[in-house]
């Protein structure tokens, strides 16, 4: 736990930006990933990162927006998610439990996660 903040970790703030930014790119609002980078002050490279973190597992999505502010902060973190990325959604769950213990709880149904049982975090 971070000392004296009772915050989530940064992960979630990170994918929160990411939902917020899709949905100014959805809604018109801007119209390229260069506008988003203009007004934060980040490089377009940076902006495509923190994007897509949206392409990830929507149970692992879950898992991360509900992580709480007593999560350690090295449990979670934008660079074992980044990893992630790497494989394709259904490999992202396997891949999860073993890099960021404790993130989803498996539940296996013949080998393969109902919608249901995929959303189960911890």
């Amino acid at each position: 736990m971070r000392p004296g903040k009772l915050e989530p970790p940064r992960i979630v703030k990170l994918l929160a930006l990411a939902e917020e930014w899709k949905a100014l790119l959805d809604s018109g609002a801007v119209h390229h990933q260069s506008e988003i980078s203009h007004l934060y002050g980040l490089s377009r490279a940076r902006v495509t990162q923190i994007l897509n973190l949206l392409k990830l597992h929507p149970a692992i999505l879950d898992c991360v927006r509900n992580l709480g502010p007593d999560t350690p902060e090295r449990l979670v973190t934008e660079r074992k998610l980044r990893k992630l990325l790497l494989l394709a959604k259904p490999d992202q769950l396997g891949a999860a439990r073993f890099m960021i213990p404790g993130i989803l709880s498996s539940k296996p149904n013949d080998g393969e996660f109902s919608h249901e049982e995929e959303g189960i975090c911890g």
